[in-house]
């Protein structure tokens, strides 16, 4: 348990299975180990009911520590589970609302990279220069490689994006002459599968 215990302490999820496995492999492996083989020299001096502990104990000591984790995220004791912003994730895949647009076959990439800049991008100027981030309520920009080898670009909106800012931004996309499709709303498997 209190290994466990110090596990669910952990604030990432990343983090957390590190320290699990960590735990397990430096704390549990060689108790289990050490129990077996008590239970081994137990049984081969003959005495059948210390043997028997020893070894339940083998097979009780994981049940318990990943039964102990288990019962800590369930009565919400566990921190990982509620991961921070710092968290890492597979690209694109936390991201339920989206827009992935097709570029029509034949556009030369610096038309691409022209309409990134004037309607997913926005430029600010400060005082060491110009910052450029993504528009108002998009939480990336990606290209994602397809079976079919078009040109996709991939436009997750964040959780916080307004429908006025997603409607100004299908409007404008639409609006491109580079534009072949627009998809709504795509897993990011179906993206792949374009």
């Amino acid at each position: 348990m209190a290994g466990a215990f110090l596990v669910s302490l952990g604030t990432s999820g990343y983090t957390a299975s590190i320290a699990f496995y960590v735990f397990a492999i430096f704390v549990i492996l060689p108790l289990c180990i050490t129990l077996f083989i008590g239970a081994c020299e137990a049984a081969y001096k003959d005495k059948g009911l210390l043997a028997a502990t020893l070894l339940a104990s083998v097979l009780w000591l994981p049940f318990c520590y990943g039964g102990s984790l288990k019962l800590l995220e369930f009565t919400g004791f566990a921190r990982y589970v509620y991961a921070g912003a710092e968290e890492m994730r597979p690209m694109g895949s936390e991201f339920r609302e989206r827009i992935v647009i097709e570029v029509k076959e034949g556009t030369p990439i610096e038309d691409v990279k022209r309409f990134e800049e004037e309607v997913l991008r926005v430029s600010t100027p400060t005082k060491s220069g110009v910052s450029i981030d993504f528009g108002s309520g998009i939480c990336g920009i990606w290209y994602p490689k397809t079976r079919s080898g078009k040109t996709i670009i991939d436009v997750p909106f964040c959780g916080d994006a307004s429908e006025i800012h997603k409607s100004e931004l299908r409007s404008k996309v639409k609006d491109s002459p580079i534009v072949r499709t627009i998809y709504e709303d795509l897993k990011f498997k179906d993206i792949e599968e374009l």
